[in-house]
Formats: C-alpha cells, sequence, structure tokens
C-alpha cells in the first residue's frame, strides 16, 4: 500500500572512545566519517542524525535511504570527509541521535514482519596527526629491597651511576623523568629522588614522512650521591616515570603499526 510520512525517533546511542595515554592532545589532519544504512524495508527513507561528542562540537547528518527488501537488503553510504575539526579536541565519548523517515504518501511498498533497517558509523583517519606536547604517567612498579643489604649499601656507598639507554622509534621526541618513593601515593607529588633531564630526539623519517629507523641515545650516566642511595632504605622501592611528549607545532607526522 501507501504509505504517509513516518518518522521513527532513533534512541540515542552513546560510545566510549578509548583514547591512548598521552595521545588525547593529538590533532587529526584527516578524517573521514562513513555512516552505512543497510534498509530491508520496500519503501525509500531519508534521516537526519545528530553525533555529539563530550568535547562541545556536533556534526549533523542527513541522507537518503534507498529502498529494500527482506529477501534483498540495500546498502546506503553517506560520507563526510571534513571531520578532523568535529575530532579536535579528541573526544572520549559521542553519542548518535536523530529520526529516520519512511513513506512520502505516494510511493507503493509493502511491509512485512521481518523488515529491518540497520545502521553502522565508522570513522576513519590516516595516522596522521598534529602531536601537541603532553604528559604521560605510565602505572608506577614496585620493587621489594633486601632491608639488609640494602641498609649496609646505603651506610657505606657514598655514590653511584645509573646507566641507561633511550631508544625511540617516533617521529617527534620526549624527555623523560624517573621518580623514586617509597610511599606509592606519593610517588609523583614527591618523590624521595628526581632524576630529570633524560631526552631522546625524535627518529630519522624518509621523504614520505615514514620512520626508517630508532633514534638512540646510546649508553648515558646520570650520577647519585649518598643523599639519593637513601632511598634502599625503603622496604619498597616505588617507581614511577614521566614522559614528556614533544609538541610538532603545526607539522603532521605520520605513525606506523611499527612505531
Amino acid at each position: 500500500g501507501v504509505i504517509p510520512p513516518t518518522d521513527v525517533v532513533v534512541d540515542p546511542v552513546a560510545q566510549t572512545i578509548d583514547v591512548p595515554q598521552g595521545f588525547d592532545s593529538v590533532q587529526l589532519t584527516q578524517a573521514t566519517l562513513s555512516l552505512e544504512i543497510t534498509n530491508a524495508v520496500d519503501l525509500p527513507g531519508s534521516l537526519s542524525l545528530q553525533l555529539s561528542g563530550n568535547n562541545g562540537k556536533v556534526l549533523n547528518l542527513a541522507g537518503t535511504i534507498t529502498r529494500g527488501s527482506a529477501g534483498a537488503p540495500v546498502l546506503s553510504i553517506i560520507t563526510d570527509s571534513s571531520v578532523a575539526d568535529f575530532l579536535w579536541p579528541l573526544p572520549s565519548s559521542l553519542s548518535l541521535s536523530g529520526t529516520v523517515s519512511f513513506g512520502d504518501g505516494v510511493t507503493v511498498g509493502t511491509l512485512t514482519g521481518n523488515d529491518f533497517i540497520h545502521a553502522r558509523v565508522a570513522i576513519e583517519a590516516p595516522f596522521e596527526l598534529i602531536v601537541h606536547q603532553s604528559t604521560v604517567r605510565p602505572d608506577v612498579s614496585s620493587q621489594d629491597l633486601d632491608s639488609s643489604a640494602m641498609a649496609n649499601i646505603a651506610d657505606h656507598v657514598t655514590n653511584a651511576r645509573l646507566v641507561y639507554t633511550l631508544n625511540n622509534h617516533l617521529p617527534f621526541g620526549a624527555s623523560f623523568s624517573l621518580l623514586l618513593n617509597g610511599d606509592s601515593a606519593t610517588a609523583y607529588s614527591s618523590p624521595e629522588v628526581t632524576i630529570d633531564n633524560l631526552f631522546i630526539t625524535a627518529a630519522p623519517v624518509n621523504g614520505s614522512g615514514i620512520v626508517t629507523s630508532a633514534a638512540s641515545t646510546g649508553e648515558q650516566v646520570v650520577d647519585l650521591d649518598s643523599a639519593d642511595i637513601q632511598v634502599l632504605r625503603n622496604p619498597t622501592l616505588w617507581i614511577a616515570s614521566q614522559i614528556i611528549l614533544d609538541s610538532t607545532g603545526s607539522q603532521p607526522v605520520k605513525l606506523t603499526g611499527q612505531d
């Protein structure tokens, strides 16, 4: 029969985005949104949807839906290749809502109990981005110490050396701090020993901007004095680290699965 215009409200759908720590300050330079609608209803339709991020940005989506049938569903794809601005700052959650309309009061169609409509939203971005300076704080780790042996070292050792090597396979540099403490609750706020000014340059890239090999500091040495060594008197040594990613300014960089 002929179906009069009928609007169906789409129940809001929410999706959390898992942004890796430290990458919440990256800015995508390109991104494409694809809205795929599978229609098994013997009527053409249209939709008007709103995609909202908790970054305060809103993206409006509208388009037509090709008629299909329960036995031969038809896929309609609506794309928007200008959503990079919508994704800056990167949202940690998205919600989709709106209406879908079927019937125009003219077109003849048949409805069955097996009819359905299904939608899928995908956002794809080549991993080319602008990195703004940001801080990464990995989980604090611990090491149980032999109290007797460590007390003996703390009593008699007046200086020591920390030997380290940093390797970097990312197209931007970073600086590091190593924080040592006997209390996990104050590992970052009040460390007993802070070893900072450790840094690594960006890895070299080819003409396409892809990292070709790792940058390395080589073997480096940090001198520790007798006051630093006293941290070994703690029965448990809590080790925290802080990584500050260098900004790439307005210059986008490319990441690959090998970085």
